[in-house]
């Protein structure tokens, strides 16, 4: 008896590890989450790399970071129009009164309490800052004695760029961890507009039952003075995807400390390849848009 019992349980303990909802603790419950399809008015836009949430406009803007140039290098405003998310107006960004030519890598958008913008460019590791027409009013290039360029893994540099609730600090999250770092932690800049200072820290990735080493982080978002959200992933999609997460970063004293949130497969079962950008809306529902690489792009809203 006892041989026919003990492969039954076996599989079953295998089965229960291997399911997404099992990687870590969960701290808050969700009581909605709603998808929308992003559909265009017109205006063609591809693969959007980060989101933000004008509360004087109720609207969202987003930047793209697909194949073609001309996506890359403009500004969309999306609209929730009923049960529809729908691309209304995009604009481009322009240098000196012209449209820029070089492909811009934008990986992050927030918005401040005037209405201009702060992109960050993955690859030049740049900050620009864009008044609300797409005309660029200043470059800050991040110091090579805070990160070097050399230091950063190609095409995993800034992911995501959020604004402080007074306006005074900006915060950064890098893709993934640098190449003089220990694996499994990422970099997390501020960058205090007054003082013009940088300052430099890290997070870890996952929980402790993830595989830290193919884990990512997607976006940040600023919900209180030195309190963020961070979005991590694998780099899945569908059956396969094993991991997917918004956690709760504080910064303190020099200290960070992470505390899990949201998982996104379980709570929400998300199903696309990367979660890619994150904001909070005056509703208060977390807001995420998926990187749709060349498919359909979604925007979701979870509700405590």
């Amino acid at each position: 008896m006892l041989t026919l019992l003990l492969p039954k349980t076996i599989l079953i303990i295998i089965a229960l590890m291997s399911m997404p909802f099992m990687t870590g603790a969960v701290d808050e419950e969700i009581s909605e989450c709603r998808v929308l399809r992003v559909e265009s008015s017109g205006i063609e836009f591809e693969e959007f790399s980060g989101i933000c949430y004008d509360a004087k406009n109720n609207c969202y803007f987003a930047v793209a970071d697909g194949p073609k140039g001309d996506a890359r290098n403009q500004i969309f405003r999306i609209e929730i129009k009923g049960e529809r998310a729908v691309v209304t107006d995009a604009f481009p960004i322009r240098e000196n009164g012209a449209i820029i030519d070089a492909e811009l890598d934008l990986e992050g958008i927030a918005i401040d309490a005037n209405g201009d913008f702060y992109l960050c460019e993955e690859r030049r590791l740049q900050l620009i800052k864009i008044d609300p027409k797409g005309n660029i009013i200043e470059r800050v290039q991040i110091p090579e004695d805070i990160v070097d360029k050399d230091d950063v893994v190609l095409n995993a540099g800034i992911e995501g760029v959020t604004l402080s609730p007074d306006g005074e600090t900006l915060y950064m999250i890098f893709q993934k961890p640098l190449r003089s770092e220990e694996k499994g932690r990422v970099c997390l800049l501020t960058y205090h507009l007054t003082t013009k200072k940088f300052e430099k820290y890290f997070v870890e990735l996952g929980d402790a039952c993830a595989e830290r080493e193919n884990l990512s982080a997607s976006d940040i978002f600023a919900v209180g003075q030195d309190e963020l959200l961070i979005i991590e992933r694998d780099n899945l999609s569908g059956k396969k995807a094993g991991y997917k997460r918004v956690f709760t970063v504080s910064i303190k004293n020099g200290t960070v400390k992470k505390k899990a949130l949201y998982n996104l497969l379980y709570q929400c079962n998300y199903s696309y390849k990367k979660p890619e950008g994150i904001c909070v809306n005056s509703a208060g529902e977390y807001v995420i848009v998926n990187d749709a690489n060349s498919r359909d792009t979604y925007l979701m809203f979870l509700k405590e």
